[in-house]
């Protein structure tokens, strides 16, 4: 006679990108293991670990291949606070006298911010217009490790999508990532500014809380973002 087969509760939210709604369950213990395993690796075996935890648990309906960084950090934080508890327990450095304190954050209040402004489409004038996707988690999470020149030109190169020149279209997704980073640094710094804005306008996980130093009793404000901050 086989084992019992436990049923598994199954949830629903939205994504922040397109507000459709998915269904999700908790992680297992099999699941689970791979965390702990890959929170004692490098940056890539932990982004690597969450993306796979979340295209299980969402049954395959969302790909990390294909969704927007904040898509996959937010499914994360929802899919941990029905596993193992709402609650995380981080440390807060006072920025008067540096002492440290521990606190908790409750995941299930921390929202992806999207400023009114981003836009996908960058109008870079004489007829060249180029439409962007917002970057995959593990392509951000490499920038923030190591934020030099190349990696940003290469992460704009891989973050464009097609190229308009006129009533002509290229689909970047015909061309290498050599030839999309030769095109990009062929641009201008104006047109590399313009480019910018959809950067620095990106939809985040950000959650700000506010808190008083235990030693010093100063007035603090602590900012927590992307994933790194909540993968404990």
């Amino acid at each position: 006679m086989s084992l019992p087969k436990l049923e598994v509760p199954v949830y629903t939210t939205e994504l922040p990108s397109t507000n459709e709604k998915v269904e999700y369950r908790p992680f297992l213990v099999k699941e689970q293991k791979k965390l702990l395993i890959a929170l004692n690796g490098d940056l890539e075996q932990q982004v690597n670990a969450v993306n796979e935890l979340v295209e299980e648990c969402t049954y395959h309906k969302v790909s990390s291949k294909t969704s927007p960084s904040y898509d996959i950090e937010y499914l994360f934080l929802q899919i941990r606070a029905k596993s193992v508890g709402e609650n995380i327990d981080i440390v807060l450095t006072c920025n008067n006298c540096e002492h440290k304190q521990d606190a908790k954050v409750d995941i299930t209040t921390v929202k992806v911010q999207k400023p009114l402004d981003h836009r996908p489409e960058v109008d870079l004038g004489n007829n060249l217009l180029i439409t962007m996707k917002d970057p995959d988690i593990l392509e951000l999470a490499n920038l923030r490790e190591d934020l030099t020149a190349d990696n940003i030109l290469k992460l704009v190169a891989k973050s464009i999508k097609t190229i308009w020149k006129g009533d002509e279209m290229y689909d970047a997704k015909d061309y290498s990532t050599e030839e999309m980073v030769e095109f990009v640094e062929e641009l201008s710094p104006q047109h590399l500014e313009k480019i910018n804005v959809f950067f620095e306008t990106l939809p985040i996980l950000r959650h700000e809380l506010d808190f008083k130093c235990v030693k010093c009793e100063t007035e603090n404000k602590a900012v927590l973002e992307g994933l790194q901050s909540f993968f404990v």
